[in-house]
């Protein structure tokens, strides 16, 4: 999916200025979302559209260069965004396999003893699951955690 951001006529890009306005921990989801639209790794996307009425200018964004660009200036945040990364994989993952098995959220609760809504929330990133309850749900589908070293970025 290409990702477009909506450009004022000064060159201000109202959706990265607003990201970049936010605190550390709301950037590194704002732009890993975006870095999911680029990868086409969204299930289903809502636009409401802008009711102005005028021409809107777009460019089309390159998000990894522009991820790359903002870690290369911010050093606590590169520190943050490489802490969410492993976050973001086992969240991915447990989704991943849910609807590999064919399982709604609600079938894997009953099966892991917790809440439809705890699922919900976890897998919308509302909140970060206890390691109980990822426990939890990989029992109920099984599935174990292994720890293994990690690989080496060259």
């Amino acid at each position: 999916m290409n990702v477009y951001h909506y450009k004022t006529a000064g060159g201000k890009d109202l959706i990265l200025d607003y990201i970049y306005s936010l605190s550390k921990a709301e950037i590194i989801d704002g732009i890993s979302v975006l870095e999911k639209f680029e990868k086409d790794d969204i299930d289903t996307l809502v636009i409401k559209p802008w009711q102005g009425g005028k021409h809107m200018p777009f460019e089309k964004v390159n998000i990894s260069a522009t991820i790359d660009e903002a870690l290369c200036n911010d050093s606590e945040l590169k520190h943050m965004w490489e802490n969410s990364r492993m976050e973001y994989t086992i969240l991915g993952e447990l989704i991943k396999i849910r609807k590999a098995h064919g399982l709604t959220q609600a079938e894997l609760a009953e099966n892991a003893g917790i809440k439809q809504q705890v699922i919900s929330r976890i897998e919308n990133k509302e909140n970060s699951p206890t390691l109980k309850t990822i426990c939890s749900l990989l029992n109920a589908m099984d599935y174990e955690i292994q720890l293994v070293p990690r690989q080496q970025h060259v």
